[in-house]
């Protein structure tokens, strides 16, 4: 019901289950040149409960890392038993999307929606949180098993999976409608061509999920929460999402500079990293180490998962994970200003970038909360070229207050727009050579307020012979502005132009 458009492909699980067929299944299922052309995948049936990292794990990592699909995986129903732990093997995977229950009591009141010993639960067996979303264990409607059937109360993780499956086809099908600032699909029939990476899938709907309160649903209960497609679409603008733009070599490092408004109320960063299977012999799942740190403008640090297995917001400080592939920072009512967030490849023991011949990784992140980029509620800033000899720049939006500001352009724009790393911007040698010249009045790179008559008060136009030898370069352009105190009090969204 959530997706009433979509093309289901069923498979027969008999096909696979104990045949070793699954990955030459979904191999075709994902292949660009057969019919199927498959974007998801979710499963409510698995092999014997464990609470370890099996075989079976290993080989939905391997076919998920390979085949770069999204797959949901039902938890199971140990949450009545001895231990609640007791698991599908392949839940336990790193790539997966594992699916938790709760109750919701056959009501739309998410105030009463409690774990209450429902589906099965984390942590890992290294000690990471394990689930990584829930949905509704009870009262689902749905079809039954026969052409003439439906019941209104079918449940247990069987499923609550399928719901997630299908929020994460609508945030696919919203991506590929270019809601996050990537290229459209030019019909629905090119979708698959235009589809984001399954880390990419997997960020979109953490960062974006509703949690229970933790005495009605532990972290490892409840993973990161419940789906919000409302959230999803208001956000829409107000989030970096980055598909596996950025390739890192052991100990290379990659920090994006966000603005952050004020009167935000929450702030996520959320980093995934696709890792190749992990050894079933040993206990950490994980093989690379990637790491995420934020920092906010007063310089207080955040290390991804810290504090989260225990609170649902995260602790100041602590130190890198070394566990989980799935990182989050979460914070409320954030300080407005600049702030970091810095993804650190701490240690390349495989390569998971294989379209380049070094041993590197890749990584999704979603950065939620965020003001300027793709926001054009505040600051906002436009190149224009519309005929042979004109380029010119407007700032509008600008706050109360200011002393001073930039007007930053780059030239490397072969990403999407609003997808680098200064607000948005991806800074090369031009953008650093503007960052060091001193603020005049009416200088379209680094300004003072000089009131209406003059840039940013006033468009600023320039000079034909200029715009001449611009010709044919495309270019990306981002302002900010700061008090007399230092501080930068706004980020203008990016524009791109093309001059004529």
């Amino acid at each position: 019901g959530l997706v009433p458009f979509a093309q289901m492909s069923y498979t027969n699980y008999f096909y696979v289950y104990n045949k070793s067929t699954r990955y030459p299944l979904t191999k075709t299922l994902v292949d660009p040149s057969q019919k199927y052309k498959v974007m998801a995948q979710t499963a409510s049936w698995g092999y014997a409960r464990t609470t370890r990292y099996t075989s079976r794990s290993a080989e939905m990592d391997n076919i998920i890392f390979d085949l770069d699909l999204f797959i949901t995986q039902s938890q199971s129903n140990a949450g009545a038993t001895s231990n609640p732990r007791m698991s599908r093997p392949q839940a336990w995977a790193k790539n997966i999307v594992g699916v938790g229950g709760f109750r919701h009591y056959n009501n739309t009141n998410p105030a009463d929606d409690c774990w209450c010993r429902s589906g099965s639960t984390g942590p890992a067996q290294d000690g990471g949180v394990g689930v990584t979303l829930a949905a509704y264990y009870d009262s689902i409607r749905t079809t039954g098993y026969s052409s003439s059937s439906y019941t209104t109360g079918f449940g247990g993780t069987s499923g609550a999976t399928p719901i997630i499956n299908g929020y994460g086809q609508i945030a696919i099908q919203m991506f590929t409608e270019g809601m996050f600032g990537h290229p459209k699909a030019p019909d629905w029939r090119q979708r698959f061509a235009y589809k984001p990476h399954f880390t990419t899938t997997k960020c979109l709907l953490t960062a974006t999920s509703r949690q229970l309160p933790l005495n009605r649903a532990t972290r490892v209960q409840q993973g990161y929460g419940f789906p919000s497609m409302q959230d999803l679409y208001d956000l829409r603008n107000n989030m970096l999402v980055l598909d596996e733009l950025d390739v890192l070599r052991q100990g290379q490092s990659r920090t994006y500079y966000v603005w952050v408004k004020p009167g935000t109320k929450e702030f996520r960063s959320v980093m995934h990293h696709a890792d190749p299977p992990g050894n079933p012999a040993v206990t950490r799942r994980r093989i690379n180490s990637l790491n995420m740190k934020v920092t906010d403008p007063n310089g207080v640090s955040y290390w991804g998962q810290h504090g989260l297995m225990n609170s649902l917001t995260s602790t100041p400080g602590g130190v890198r994970d070394d566990v989980e592939v799935h990182e989050h920072v979460i914070l409320t009512n954030p300080p407005a200003g600049v702030w970091s967030v810095e993804v650190q490849a701490e240690a390349i023991r495989q390569d998971s970038h294989k379209e380049t011949p070094q041993v590197d990784a890749d990584f999704a992140l979603v950065v939620r909360g965020i003001g300027g980029g793709r926001d054009k509620t505040g600051a906002k800033l436009d190149l224009i070229s519309s005929a042979p000899g004109d380029f010119r720049v407007s700032l509008t939006g600008l706050p109360a207050g200011w002393t001073s500001g930039y007007t930053l352009f780059s030239l490397s724009t072969k990403r999407p727009v609003a997808m680098g790393n200064v607000f948005g911007l991806e800074a090369d040698d031009l953008t650093l050579a503007i960052l060091s010249t001193p603020p005049s009045r009416g200088n379209v790179f680094a300004f003072t307020n000089g009131g209406g008559s003059v840039y940013p008060g006033a468009p600023y136009r320039f000079p034909a012979e200029i715009a001449l030898l611009l010709r044919g370069r495309t270019i990306d352009g981002v302002a900010f502005v700061v008090d007399g105190r230092g501080r930068i009090v706004a980020a203008s969204s990016v524009d791109r132009v093309t001059i004529r």
